[in-house]
């Protein structure tokens, strides 16, 4: 058997020469360029301004060496410290992980879980001890 293509058969098909294909001419204006607009450059500062404005630029601290989030510490009441720092240890311990797992392992050694119950126990013990 013999395959015999018909090519004109195919091209009229396909390609038809008034099929465009989807493409689409759009004419737009091009977009506009303002070169720069040269202006006499006769602006001179006064050496001393620029000198004054220097200083008080290397009195003031950085605002980069500053942390945005925490307040000043001398403008905290006692309440406000304590409540601070109560909050950092609690943190501090909270993602403690390493002392955590090692606690488990501790736990898991001395009473290991003989079901499945016991285990679900256990964990319920440890939130009520890290609460």
């Amino acid at each position: 058997m013999d395959l015999k293509w018909d090519e004109i058969n195919i091209l009229q098909t396909l390609h038809p020469p008034d099929k465009d294909y989807g493409f689409m001419k759009v004419d737009e204006p091009k977009t506009p360029y303002s070169y720069g607009v040269e202006e006499d450059d006769t602006r001179t500062v006064d050496p001393l301004t620029l000198a004054a404005s220097i200083q008080k630029g290397t009195e003031t601290p950085a605002k980069v060496f500053e942390d945005p989030d925490s307040p000043e510490v001398e403008n905290l009441t006692e309440e406000e410290l304590e409540r601070r720092r109560v909050f950092e240890l609690r943190r501090k311990e909270h993602y403690n992980e390493f002392e955590m797992v090692r606690r488990m392992r501790e736990r898991m050694k001395n009473n290991p879980p003989e079901d499945e119950e016991d285990i679900d126990e256990g964990n319920e013990d440890l939130g009520a001890e890290e609460n």
